[in-house]
């Protein structure tokens, strides 16, 4: 079968068990393998809000049909040019109607994860770390976030697993349980402190609750190193 296939049936769920085994080890080995995943994944997201532009245009162009029916009566030529208004209105709406579905959410600009690289290792948990790596890197959140859980088993103090369990709940909007996986951490002394207090105040970013984000963000410690973003990000809500 060729790559491109069993990209497309990848990410369509269409794989056997045994094929996406060997898939998700492909991905740990092959950086350009999982380059190309990444790229098909942001095609797909890219191709949805198209879709969801064009389905909006169409519904003004429906809609500017039935409004600029001829009338019975006869028009004075100063409707020609009112029409002539609506209609270049009509379309700068549309545009940029168009683009705002096109631009990423303030979240999403946001949001920029770094690469996971767990570092605990033995003979148990060997097997599985290269499918939790490959499944975050293809953002396969719904698949990476047990995988985690599971390697949590076997490495509870591993505050990178913490780190990025908590990052997959939020991607999922199981918001308070990725707060829950983030809190002791931005609490705690150590390398991924300022990583959990960033993520906990974008959680309430994506949730919709800017006056919980405002007030993460304006409780961000100043020697964090998401300090200047945190100022960034206030200023842009």
């Amino acid at each position: 079968m060729k790559p491109q296939e069993n990209i497309d049936r990848y990410l369509r769920g269409e794989l056997s068990p045994e094929e996406r085994q060997k898939f998700d080890e492909a991905l740990a080995q092959d950086e350009n393998l999982a380059q190309e995943v990444n790229f098909h994944n942001d095609v797909d997201r890219f191709l949805k809000k198209r879709d969801k532009r064009q389905a909006l245009q169409a519904n003004l162009e429906e809609i500017g049909a039935d409004f600029f029916q001829p009338a019975k009566t006869v028009p004075l030529k100063r409707n020609n040019n009112l029409r002539w208004i609506i209609g270049i209105a009509a379309v700068l709406a549309a545009v940029m109607i168009g683009r705002t579905l096109l631009r990423p959410s303030l979240y999403e600009q946001y949001a920029q994860y770094p690469e996971l690289a767990l570092t605990e290792k033995s003979s148990s948990a060997d097997a599985s770390v290269g499918a939790i790596e490959a499944a975050f890197k293809t953002k396969d959140y719904a698949k990476a976030r047990p995988l985690l859980e599971n390697y949590m088993k076997a490495y509870p103090n591993s505050q990178q697993a913490r780190l990025y369990a908590g990052i997959c709940a939020i991607e999922l909007k199981d918001f308070n349980a990725g707060r829950q996986y983030l809190q002791p951490l931005s609490e705690a002394e150590g390398p991924f402190r300022d990583y959990a207090y960033w993520y906990n105040a974008l959680s309430w970013l994506k949730e919709g609750n800017k006056v919980e984000c405002r007030r993460a963000l304006e409780a961000m410690p100043n020697d964090s190193e998401f300090y200047e973003k945190s100022r960034d990000l206030l200023k842009k809500m």
